[in-house]
């Protein structure tokens, strides 16, 4: 049987998947549960909203919610079982290293050395996954800086992000704007102000939607506009 504490969590839980207000609150609440969780199974001594295992963590108590079932249990238990095996995933894909096997492996025709190209190609495609890690770290840690700029954190970004495709879409059409337009784009770059009302106008993207979003927007445009390749691909930011 439920404890109050849990049936309340668990409301509140439903509601967020549904409702972006009502996940900002959850997601405030809880960011030191998932904090704890990520530095429990990753071992690190501190983790931090700039931390791209604390992304990991956040990304998946985001899932958590969104696919959380009331009637098969409460849903901090479920988060906590979604966010480790987010985090071991990573720590998987972080730590693998390239495989050390032959490059040429023998001909049973006449028992000569050939250059085996799947063996070539599984050894390369290893390698691209652990340097691609890398990168992608670098890219978050180079963001993070850039956001502090802003004062904003990672939690913030993901709470503000829109939870429809819809709304991501919309988003994009935003961020796409600002993009192409020079002024529009200094002016975010220089001044730290987004041009909500000419974006509402020019668009027709409600305003109340766009303030929703500020933050998500204000990460988005930092990401297209900047050195910012796997990120940009991963929001498919592909704007220019």
């Amino acid at each position: 049987m439920k404890t109050a504490g849990e049936s309340n969590v668990d409301r509140l839980a439903l509601l967020a998947a549904k409702d972006e207000e009502v996940f900002a609150a959850l997601l405030k609440s809880y960011e030191p549960f998932i904090f704890s969780r990520v530095r429990k199974i990753s071992g690190r001594p501190y983790i931090d909203a700039h931390d791209d295992l604390a992304s990991v963590g956040i990304i998946a108590f985001y899932d958590a919610v969104r696919t959380f079932d009331a009637d098969k249990g409460s849903f901090l238990p479920f988060a906590e079982t979604v966010i480790r095996n987010r985090v071991i995933d990573q720590l998987r894909l972080d730590a693998r290293a390239v495989p050390t096997v032959p490059l040429y492996e023998e001909n049973p025709e006449d028992g000569t050395e050939q250059v085996s190209r799947m063996v070539d190609l599984q050894v390369y495609a290893s390698h691209g996954e652990a340097q691609e890690a890398d990168m992608r770290r670098m890219e978050i840690a180079a963001l993070s800086v850039q956001l502090e700029g802003w004062g904003i954190s990672y939690a913030q970004v993901y709470a503000d992000a829109p939870k429809r495709e819809s709304g991501r879409a919309e988003i994009r059409r935003a961020v796409g704007a600002i993009i192409k337009n020079p002024l529009y784009l200094e002016s975010v770059l220089t001044k730290k102000q987004l041009p909500i009302h000419v974006i509402e106008k020019d668009l027709g993207i409600p305003r109340k939607k766009l303030e929703k979003s500020r933050r998500f927007m204000v990460a988005s445009i930092l990401i297209a506009s900047g050195d910012y390749p796997i990120l940009r691909e991963y929001l498919q930011l592909d704007l220019k």
